[in-house]
């Protein structure tokens, strides 16, 4: 997967070596973890929950993100009905979860809305092993905050910045999905809610959803940067929304694009 090859056994004593991996037993490791997270959450980190049916990605996954200076994952879930029974008895909602698309029982798509009903303000990040996946506007329909691509970039850091900026803008989509994202919504534009969008507007609307930003979105279309923001500030102000994670989700369900 391209995760942690090796974690420091010295630094952890109930270390455990899986393959040519060396992790915390489960049980000890989401006990530890669970009791930081839900007791003292240290100031500043962002609290993260994964749920995944694979134990070998649970575990190097969730041991990755500790070793981030603002990321502290302390519950790791098989399957959505364990996670769901577990958060409901839990004092404190996280604040992202990894959820896979493709679980046993409660898949992905079905556990979104249950989770999202036992903690509105927390984000949902899916993870899919095919970014070709259909459904993918689905989840983002029923509240997915965004996605991530189990592929051959599916390393620590790219969890850790996709955690990050969906914590901090209320999306984010794995360029390859961002650009299917698009093409799903100009294929069904007959659909499309009526702001009053420009089609310069729908071009720099376009872009943002692939996860360009202003300053690459005046490169792209040759106009200069504060162009390329007013662009931004009356797109926004036509959807009603104020900030681009609200803008790309308003996007996404209007198929404004």
């Amino acid at each position: 997967l391209g995760l942690v090859s090796r974690l420091c056994y010295l630094q952890h004593p109930c270390l455990i070596s899986i393959g040519d991996c060396v992790f915390l037993s489960e049980v000890q490791y989401c006990d530890s973890r669970r009791r930081q997270s839900e007791m003292n959450k240290p100031k500043g980190k962002i609290s993260v929950g994964l749920i995944d049916d694979e134990e070998n990605i649970r575990l190097t996954v969730g041991a990755s993100l500790n070793f981030e200076d603002d990321i502290v994952c302390g519950q790791l879930f098989g399957t959505c009905e364990t996670a769901l029974h577990e958060l409901k008895e839990g004092h404190h909602a996280l604040d992202v979860i990894l959820l896979d698309i493709g679980l046993p029982g409660i898949n992905g798509l079905d556990g979104i809305k249950r989770l999202k009903q036992l903690s509105p303000s927390t984000k949902i990040l899916m993870m899919t092993v095919d970014d070709r996946d259909r459904s993918i506007l689905q989840a983002l329909t029923d509240g997915a905050n965004g996605y991530i691509v189990k592929g051959s970039s599916f390393t620590g850091q790219y969890v850790a910045h996709a955690i990050r900026e969906v914590d901090k803008e209320g999306i984010f989509l794995d360029p390859s999905i961002s650009k299917k994202v698009v093409e799903m919504l100009k294929s069904a534009s007959s659909h499309a809610r009526n702001c009053g969008l420009t089609e310069r507007e729908k071009e720099v609307l376009g872009l943002i959803v692939e996860g360009v930003w202003l300053e690459e979105i005046g490169k792209k279309l040759n106009i200069t940067y504060n162009t390329a923001a007013s662009h931004y500030k009356s797109i926004c102000s036509k959807v009603g929304v104020h900030d681009k994670g609200q803008l790309v989700r308003r996007a996404i369900l209007d198929h404004l694009i």
